[in-house]
């Protein structure tokens, strides 16, 4: 059919007297660019173009729905021709009242309108003669049946009319431009979503049922017409989000790409955007899943958002998604990361918040991971016992690349860790390769425990990438004092301590022993202090053997919270007169 209006843009002359029709609106909708907020943060919104964008390119007619009372009103999209979305009525026969052709627009579901901009065109050749019948193009909001915000028609009884003539001025001229006003887009308490409608119709004013619109003419009589829309969306929710795999989140010395696996689901706008901040700064923005291409901010937008032209233009359900970010750029060392995914309204949740080392540091040595450690004298690898005064080594070796040469200017590090239950891992001496690649530690006298001589081929490496470990086995050392002669009946004080410390927290348990009749035997248990100092006091009765002197030492059973082999001290030897 022929179309009226295309070359002529007609502009709506506004009324007292007005005929109630249902609006057609062409919404353009705009996403919101995702900023990142918490997941308590207030509503986010969205723009979204509709029939054509503001650079002429096509956009979608999402959300919009055609209805015709009759065949003698169409509607049609013509949108991807570079026209527009219309609703008009025929002029060829008799219309009845009460036609009307609608193109209505309805949110998606998790959203309502928050504003609109419309682009309409509106001709009316209402030419009939037929009483008080005539044909009306409008706009309303929020409903179907609300009264229009902008309007159009023609009747000599209401006098009421709008201009079809003056130049053509462009498909987004201003004069073409209608802004829905935003108290018609207040919803009632617990009634539907507001929505826009265009309409063209014919109204049978005050006249009887008999009246009906003809122009006598093989085009359409009224037509109201939609170029573009822009419509911005609010979204109440944010996405809900799983982190359920990914090297970000167990990753220790992150290089080069990462990536997050993560699965959820959103109500609204779609899942838009993955967000890196390290230290509290956004770094980096990642598409979580383009959706075919529908999830593309196609811009254009005078507020700065981001902007779509689908309705809902990003996937609502993500599952095993992986988002990926560079840290090529981010400076070598510890931060905080943390990952939010956006809806495209901006709503964000945090999925991912943890310390992480960046990136290797500095060569320590070489760059390579697969230099060899050796150890000088190889039979220090096997366990070594011995006492408290000869614990004291002295451990040396090598670090060479797998081609034999030497690797010079290392940083080496010596760790222990002693032989009790949960025992740290501690670093106590560090030193560098000289020229030939050769180490040495002068290891002090310490507990049984477990040394480790270790290499990590970057500074900033939390493991390590060559280590030797040696273990070695002490005897408890136990000191003892006593007076070399005493009294008979008179009370006399034993006095001793662990040496090597060490002493745990429910402190150690000491046995006395006396040698007597030919074998050692237990007098008393008792604690250290938390010194891992003791004192026993003893007496001689009388009437028993006549031995002039007689053996006592300290001894101190193994046990898993103090990290030395059973021992005994010294005997000392107390004379009795």
């Amino acid at each position: 059919m022929t179309k009226v209006g295309n070359a002529r843009a007609s502009t709506p002359c506004r009324g007292a007297a007005t005929p109630l029709g249902p609006l057609l609106t062409v919404i353009a909708l705009a996403l919101a660019a995702p900023v990142v907020q918490p997941a308590t943060a207030s509503a986010g919104a969205y723009d979204f173009f509709s029939c054509s964008q503001p650079n002429g390119a096509a956009a979608s007619i999402d959300g919009w729905t055609p209805t015709t009372g009759n065949s003698e009103v169409e509607t049609e999209n013509e949108c991807g021709e570079g026209g527009y979305m219309w609703a008009a009525v025929m002029g060829d026969k008799a219309v009845p009242v009460g036609s009307e052709a609608v193109w209505a627009f309805v949110p998606p579901a998790g959203t309502q309108i928050d504003e609109a901009t419309l682009f309409r065109t509106f001709n009316n050749v209402d030419n009939e003669d037929t009483g008080a019948a005539f044909t009306f193009e409008n706009l309303k909001a929020p409903y179907r049946f609300s009264s229009p915000f902008e309007r159009c028609g023609v009747s000599t009884v209401y006098h009421y009319s709008c201009s079809t003539t003056g130049g053509f001025m462009g498909r987004l001229a201003p004069n073409t431009e209608s802004d829905v006003p935003s108290t018609d887009l207040l919803s009632e308490p617990g009634g539907p979503a507001p929505g826009i409608y265009m309409v063209a119709g014919c109204w049978g004013g005050l006249g009887g049922s008999e009246e009906h619109c003809e122009g006598g003419t093989t085009g359409p009589i009224a037509f109201a017409g939609l170029v573009s829309a822009r419509i911005t969306l609010e979204d109440n929710s944010s996405p809900k989000v799983t982190v359920v795999g990914g090297t970000l989140t167990t990753g220790t010395e992150l290089e080069g790409e990462q990536n997050l696996a993560i699965t959820g689901t959103d109500t609204g706008s779609g899942m838009f955007r993955a967000i890196l901040e390290v230290d509290g700064k956004v770094v980096q923005t990642t598409a979580v899943e383009n959706n075919s291409g529908r999830c593309e901010d196609v811009g254009q937008t005078r507020d700065g958002r981001p902007a779509f032209i689908h309705a809902v233009p990003c996937a609502l359900e993500v599952n095993d998604q992986y988002v990926f970010f560079n840290m090529a750029g981010i400076p070598d060392g510890p931060h905080r990361l943390a990952v939010q995914v956006t809806d495209a309204a901006g709503n964000a949740t945090t999925v991912l918040n943890r310390e992480a080392v960046v990136g290797r540091g500095a060569c320590n040595g070489t760059c390579g991971d697969h230099a060899r450690l050796a150890a000088r004298d190889a039979r220090l690898l096997k366990p070594i016992t011995r006492g408290y005064a000869r614990s004291g080594l002295r451990l040396s070796g090598t670090l060479r690349e797998p081609t034999g040469s030497p690797v010079a200017g290392a940083s080496m590090e010596l760790l222990q860790q002693a032989a009790y239950t949960g025992a740290p891992l501690r670093a106590i001496a560090a030193t560098k390769t000289n020229v030939a690649g050769e180490w040495a530690f002068v290891v002090r006298r310490g507990p049984s425990r477990g040394l480790l001589v270790a290499w990590r081929s970057h500074a900033l490496d939390t493991g390590y990438a060559a280590q030797i470990e040696y273990h070695e086995r002490v005897f408890a050392d136990i000191g003892l004092d006593a007076p070399r002669r005493v009294r008979m009946g008179v009370p006399f004080d034993f006095r001793g301590r662990l040496i090597g410390g060490y002493i745990p927290p429910e402190r150690s348990i000491i046995q006395m022993e006396i040698f007597f009749l030919g074998r050692w035997r237990t007098i008393e248990t008792l604690r250290t202090n938390a010194r891992g100092r003791f004192a026993y006091r003893y007496t001689f009765t009388p009437g028993g053997p006549g031995r002039p002197s007689y053996l006592f030492r300290a001894l101190i059973q193994y046990s898993r919270a103090y990290p030395f082999l059973a021992a005994a001290s010294r005997p000392v030897r107390v004379g009795v007169r």
